[in-house]
């Protein structure tokens, strides 16, 4: 049995005038997504970038390649923390990037 299919209005000078159909259950409503992926996964891949940058940085500073005044430079603790912060980004880097699977029937 297939859902029921409802209208909503979309923008424009007179939001009543035009209707589309609603979205699916499950699906993103398009103003919820930006060049083809939703606005949370964006936000997902930029965060988990950010955290893999960060890591490599630190694991960097941990064997002094970054050299500078920071209680960072040349430990064995960042030197072994900083792969791992790398590691994690990555996992939310293809976490969010994955798409929802839907169920087969």
């Amino acid at each position: 049995m297939e859902a029921p299919i409802f209208r909503v209005p979309i923008g424009g000078r007179d939001a009543w005038s035009t209707w589309q159909a609603a979205p699916a259950p499950g699906r993103a409503h398009p103003s919820q997504t930006w060049g083809g992926a939703t606005v949370g996964r964006s936000i997902g891949v930029v965060v988990g970038v950010v955290v893999l940058l960060l890591g490599a940085l630190f694991f960097l500073q941990g064997i002094g390649v970054v050299v500078s005044s920071s209680p960072m430079t040349n430990t064995v603790l960042w030197t072994v923390l900083g792969p791992v912060i790398a590691v994690v980004g990555l996992v939310v880097i293809i976490v969010s990037s994955r798409g929802r699977r839907r169920p087969t029937r």
